[in-house]
């Protein structure tokens, strides 16, 4: 949604969510639920990893209300509210760690040589002039990089390395794999 009306639709969907709060649960997790997606697209938009990882912080209290109420809706809701906490807890970090997560070595040659080349074009692009020309060239940089990780995640043997680099957190579901 780029139509400048972003911040306007999140305001509005986070006041809601929280006046239908104790009057109706399931349009307020709604509500709820679509504010915090237009945090995270607007959040994604920002092309200083710096910057957005402060943005991050501006959705806590968004995180918080959405938790709660999962949580008082009842446990059919746990897995749910499990994501949300992870997802929140740790974008920005998981996002970090991904920048310095060194090349996978059982990647195809051809997408090993694309991915260093887009995330070389970005790096050189992040030090360089910031107006509406250099800022374009550098959303299609990270959309570049952001389409390479997308092809090396079709390859099971490579999915994991993918969800790493693009700070993917955990879901439920991993997490049940791994106690397994």
């Amino acid at each position: 949604m780029r139509d400048g009306y972003e911040h306007n639709a999140l305001n509005v969907r986070q006041r809601l969510g929280r006046a239908l709060y104790g009057i109706d649960p399931p349009r307020a997790i709604r509500n709820l639920t679509a504010a915090l997606d237009l945090q995270e697209q607007a959040r994604l938009e920002v092309l200083d990893p710096e910057v957005r990882m402060h943005l991050g912080g501006d959705t806590e209290d968004t995180y918080e209300d959405l938790i709660n109420l999962l949580a008082a809706v009842g446990p059919q809701e746990s897995t749910r509210a499990f994501e949300l906490v992870e997802h929140g807890r740790s974008r920005a970090l998981l996002e970090l760690l991904g920048d310095g997560l060194p090349a996978a070595g059982h990647l195809p040659p051809e997408l090993a040589a694309e991915e260093r080349a887009a995330d070389e074009r970005l790096k050189a692009l992040r030090a360089g002039r910031r107006d509406i020309t250099g800022l374009q060239n550098l959303r299609q940089a990270r959309d570049g990089l952001v389409a390479v990780w997308d092809r090396i995640a079709a390859d099971p043997a490579s999915a994991e390395y993918a969800t790493l680099r693009r700070g993917d957190p955990l879901t439920f579901q991993d997490v049940r794999e791994m106690l397994r």
